[in-house]
């Protein structure tokens, strides 16, 4: 359009996708605080973007990301965890059976689906118990990519340096 600077359009396009997500659900809860809830003897607390009921009266989590790259995977558990996670918590905390989740690409109304599956709470219990061992004995595994460490937080206490990269 005539005028219009590029940001300016973006983020127009992004506004109306959100509105287009909003306007075919029931709003349940937005920037929902969930926790502190306690799985696997790890205190995990989260905000979630949108908890929504769809036409069919199921439960379904909302994640809206504006990045510049489509980073998930549809039903992949890595990619799903976020969700996932919020998920297990609001079964623990609320009670509510969560039927789906999906992560929305405002900037290119690509939605990436993340079923809430049969055995993947198991699935988080048994990575959360790892992470929890892990962080008891102080015995993990480091990344194989330096540059997996160039921002992290953690990088004062790591013992990355006991890692040879190449």
């Amino acid at each position: 359009a005539i005028g219009f600077s590029l940001p300016r359009q973006l983020t127009l396009h992004m506004a109306k996708v959100g509105y287009s997500f909003i306007k075919r659900n029931e709003i349940i809860g937005s920037e929902m605080e969930i926790g502190p809830v306690e799985i696997s003897g790890i205190k995990l607390c989260g905000r979630l973007d949108i908890l929504v009921k769809n036409s069919e009266g199921k439960y379904c989590i909302a994640d809206f990301k504006t990045a510049r790259r489509i980073t998930h995977k549809e039903d992949d558990f890595d990619s799903c965890i976020q969700i996932l996670l919020y998920a297990y918590m609001l079964n623990k905390s609320e009670n509510i059976i969560i039927d789906s989740g999906e992560y929305n690409y405002l900037r290119y109304d690509k939605q990436i689906k993340c079923t809430i599956s049969n055995g993947v709470f198991e699935q988080i219990n048994e990575l959360l118990n790892t992470l929890n061992k892990s962080l008891l004995t102080g015995e993990y595994s480091f990344t194989e990519k330096r540059t997996d460490c160039q921002y992290c937080e953690y990088s004062d206490i790591c013992r990355k340096e006991e890692l040879k990269y190449d």
